[in-house]
């Protein structure tokens, strides 16, 4: 009896049938693989990102109080040379009697004044007019 083609026919197509559905099998694995893939590296890139930023954020931090200490020191050492110059100021350098009334007694202070030409700190200079 010889082969009938159509039944072959059939068969390979059965076959070729099976085999194109594995195939969509796997594909919707690899799909899915790929879809959690990204989803992670989308999770790792979010988290990365927070981490950078969050890093810069403590970096800025850390200069800011720096920056903020030491102009706090600067206050600091300002404020002590002008209540010394105040203090300078309010001593006496002399005391007599007064002799155009008997019982007075007339008071010389020192007088020192401010520094004047005390040295400007590095910056930007400012317009006075506009108070910046």
């Amino acid at each position: 009896m010889k082969p009938d083609p159509a039944a072959a026919a059939a068969a390979e197509l059965r076959e070729l049938i099976r085999e194109a559905h594995g195939a969509t099998k796997d594909l919707a694995r690899v799909l899915r693989e790929i879809r959690q893939a990204i989803a992670g590296g989308a999770a790792q890139a979010a988290q990365a990102a927070q981490a950078a930023g969050n890093a810069e954020l403590g970096r800025y931090s850390r200069h800011l109080q720096r920056e903020m200490n030491q102009q706090s020191a600067e206050l600091n050492a300002a404020i002590a040379r002008a209540q010394q110059n105040i203090i300078d100021a309010l001593v006496i350098s002399h005391v007599e009697q007064d002799p155009d009334v008997p019982g007075r007694l007339r008071f010389t202070f020192r007088g020192a004044p401010f520094d004047e030409n005390f040295p400007l700190p590095d910056g930007p200079e400012m317009d006075r007019a506009s108070g910046g």
